[in-house]
C-alpha cells in the first residue's frame, strides 16, 4: 500500500500529514484572503472575531491534525484491526482539508475534538465492572455535552451515544440518570457563566433550543460540483466497506466499535440534510465515522495495486475540491 512505510513511525505519518495539509491549505495560507467564518450555531457566537485570518488558518490546521491523531488513537485503543492504521490520519486530513469552509476556525473544530474524546471514553465500558462503567458513562456524556456547547447540532448525537451504550451493556435506570446528568453538566456551568457575563441565566438553553429547531423549507447544501463528487465517492466507498464487513472476522467489541461509528454516520447525515443549507459544518462530524470506516476498507484490501489506485483517486478528487 502506498505510504505503508510511514505507518511504522508515527512521526513520519505526522510529517506526511503536515505536507498534505499545506498542499490543501495552500490558497488559504499564501494566495487568497480567507473570509472569517461566523459562528452561528454555537453558544460562543461572535468568538470568531478573536481570530485574524492568518491565525485562524493556522489554528484550524493544528486542530485538524490533532483530531486525526485522536481518531488513530481511538482505533489503537479499542479496535482489534491494526492494519494500515496510519492511513486514518491521512484519510481524515484529506477529507476535511479539501473543504475551504474548514480552513478557518469554526465551532465544529472544537466540537469534533470533544466528540472523539467522548467515544474514546465510551469504548472503555466493561460489562464485568458496573461500578467503573458509571464513571465512564458520565464522563463520555460530559464530553458530548461540551461538544454541544460548541456546536448545538451535536445535541442530536446524544441519540447514537445512548444506542452505543446499549450496545456495550445492559442499561439500567441509574445509567440513564448518570448519562443525562453528564450531558447537562456543561450547560449547568454555562448558565452561571452566562449570568456573570451578560446577566442572562437562560441564554445557553434558549440559544441551544433555537439552534436545534430546523427551519423550513429546506434547501440543498451550497457545495461546489467537485465537493459533491467527492462526497458521492466517499458514500460509494462506505457502501463497499459495509459489504466487506460481512466477510470480516472481528471480535465482538470491534463489531460494536464499527456499529457505533456507522450509527454516528447515519445520524450525522440526517442532521446535515435536516438543517441544510446552514448545516455545512456538520460535514466535519460526518467525516469522523467515514474516516474510521474507510480505514477499515483499506485494511481489508489485499491487493496493493487496488489500494494504491483507490487512495490516489481520493487525493486527486480532494485536490480538485480544494482548488476549484
Amino acid at each position: 500500500m502506498i505510504f505503508d512505510r510511514s505507518g511504522y513511525k508515527l512521526h513520519n505519518t505526522i510529517l506526511l500529514s503536515v505536507f498534505i495539509l499545506l498542499l490543501l491549505y495552500f490558497e488559504s495560507l499564501f494566495v487568497n484572503d480567507i473570509d472569517e467564518v461566523v459562528w452561528q450555531n454555537s453558544l460562543f457566537a461572535g468568538s470568531h472575531s478573536f481570530f485574524q485570518s492568518e491565525l485562524s488558518v493556522v489554528i484550524s490546521g493544528l486542530l485538524i491534525l490533532f483530531a486525526g491523531l485522536l481518531i488513530r488513537q481511538v482505533n489503537v485503543n479499542h479496535s482489534s484491526v491494526k492494519t494500515r492504521e496510519h492511513l486514518l490520519i491521512l484519510l481524515w486530513i484529506i477529507q476535511t482539508g479539501c473543504f475551504q469552509m474548514f480552513h478557518s476556525v469554526t465551532e465544529v473544530h472544537f466540537a469534533t475534538i470533544f466528540i472523539l474524546l467522548s467515544y474514546n471514553h465510551l469504548f472503555n465500558i466493561d460489562v464485568k465492572r458496573n461500578d467503573n462503567n458509571y464513571s465512564i458513562i458520565f464522563f463520555s456524556s460530559v464530553y458530548l455535552g461540551v461538544a454541544a456547547i460548541f456546536y448545538s447540532l451535536s445535541t442530536y448525537l446524544l441519540i447514537p451515544h445512548i444506542i452505543a451504550v446499549y450496545r456495550f451493556k445492559s442499561v439500567s435506570f441509574r445509567d440513564w440518570i448518570i448519562l443525562i446528568t453528564g450531558f447537562l453538566i456543561p450547560f449547568y456551568f454555562a448558565l452561571f457563566v452566562s449570568f456573570f457575563l451578560n446577566g442572562d441565566w437562560f441564554y445557553p438553553v434558549q440559544q441551544t433550543v433555537n439552534n436545534i429547531i430546523p427551519h423550513f423549507p429546506l434547501e440543498k447544501a451550497d457545495l461546489s460540483v467537485p465537493q459533491y463528487v467527492f462526497c458521492l465517492f466517499i458514500v460509494i466507498l462506505i457502501v463497499i466497506q459495509q459489504l466487506y464487513v460481512r466477510s470480516m472476522r472481528l471480535n465482538q467489541k470491534t463489531v460494536s466499535f464499527d456499529l457505533s461509528f456507522f450509527r454516528l454516520l447515519i445520524f450525522s447525515i440526517a442532521i446535515f440534510l435536516l438543517f441544510s443549507p446552514n448545516s455545512q459544518p456538520m460535514l466535519q462530524i460526518i467525516f469522523i465515522p467515514t474516516t474510521v470506516l474507510l480505514g477499515r476498507l483499506f485494511a481489508n484490501i489485499k491487493k496493493n495495486m487496488i489500494a494504491n489506485l483507490l487512495f490516489i483517486t481520493i487525493i486527486l478528487i480532494a485536490i480538485a475540491c480544494a482548488f476549484v
